[in-house]
């Protein structure tokens, strides 16, 4: 195994983990698993009403002295669309890396930066961010051994490598560490309620047979384990403000409904203001490795904050406001 410094990360395909790769690698979140954990995710995720269009108001200011190089950099870390819009573009950059954020702890992409005489080339690689580790200065990627085979090609193997990685080239967003200690033992009860949610009938009831063709023990009692489950489940999820697309039934009220949909838009404009905070620290840092002169720096604009949102919390409590503005708000943000 080779140690190689100041590399590029790279990305590689889903591979068969082989005896101590197991120690340095973990497998990523799989939310198509869990329902409750896909869920989520995708509803964690929307960072940024879809109102953020260029014919409707853009959300964000970007204050830049190089608008055609801004507009490179945020379509180079628009992976999917690679959109030249700069307010399209930066949701859907909010978007995924909130979602790498819940999946691995930190989403990362490497810009490789070309400046000739005719103009900036930009390009991304985004690795799996569950295969990098931070320990303090240091970014370390484990490669485990892999080949390069595709398309009836004959494979070339390469063999394992430690890759600790060049900073300066690299945007890595992190959770904070209270949300990564919340993250971890969140998704695994999310994990263990989507597993329960669905119990396989055949195990709990007795089988049918010539001598007993109408068991009776051991029946389940299907009321008492939907109502114990919903309460395992509202204590999972009372946190973030998430209802878990559950907005029916006897307790559910428009009160509930609102609290928690101010709770939830919390969650997510803290996790939003972050996400920025960290794009204004590093971006410039990266692209001044060739344009020394570089500035950039995303404000928000006309997106409630978490302090407006609590805000608004204590005046629904106070009866000061209706649930019609509470959710025309919160669905609007």
């Amino acid at each position: 195994m080779k140690i190689t410094f100041g590399q590029p990360p790279e990305w590689f395909p889903p591979v068969k983990l082989k005896g101590l790769e197991h120690v340095f690698l973990r497998e990523p979140i799989d939310g198509y698993r869990s329902q409750y954990i896909h869920m989520f995710l995708q509803d964690m995720q929307q960072l940024v009403p879809l109102g953020s269009r260029r014919e409707r108001d853009a959300y964000f200011d970007i204050e830049t002295n190089d608008q055609q190089l801004a507009i490179k950099t945020l379509a180079a870390l628009d992976r999917k669309y690679r959109s030249t819009h700069m307010a399209d573009a930066l949701r859907h950059i909010l978007s995924f890396t909130a979602m790498e954020l819940f999946q691995a702890g930190r989403s990362v992409i490497a810009l490789r930066t070309k400046l000739d005489e005719y103009e900036w080339n930009i390009t991304s690689v985004h690795p799996s961010a569950s295969r990098i580790v931070s320990l303090g200065p240091f970014l370390i990627q484990f490669l485990p051994e892999r080949d390069n085979g595709y398309f009836g090609k004959d494979a070339e193997t390469y063999s394992r490598e430690i890759r600790i990685l060049n900073r300066k080239s690299v945007l890595c967003i992190e959770l904070p560490s209270t949300l990564k200690r919340f993250k971890e033992k969140f998704l695994k009860r999310l994990q263990l309620l989507s597993n329960l949610a669905n119990p396989d009938t055949d195990k709990l009831f007795p089988p049918i047979s010539l001598e007993n063709p109408n068991p009776r023990k051991n029946i389940l009692d299907f009321s008492a384990f939907r109502k114990n489950f919903d309460i395992a489940l509202f204590q999972t999820i009372r946190e973030t403000g998430w209802m878990a697309r559950n907005f029916t039934g006897e307790e559910k009220s428009d009160f509930l409904t609102s609290v928690w949909r101010l709770r939830f838009r919390k969650f997510q404009a803290t996790l939003r203001m972050e996400i920025i905070r960290q794009l204004n620290e590093q971006i410039p840092n990266i692209i001044r490795q060739s344009s020394p002169d570089f500035e950039m720096f995303i404000r928000e604009k006309g997106l409630l904050t978490p302090d407006e949102l609590t805000n608004m919390e204590r005046q629904l409590y106070a009866g000061d406001i209706s649930f019609e503005e509470v959710i025309d708000s919160t669905f609007s943000l």
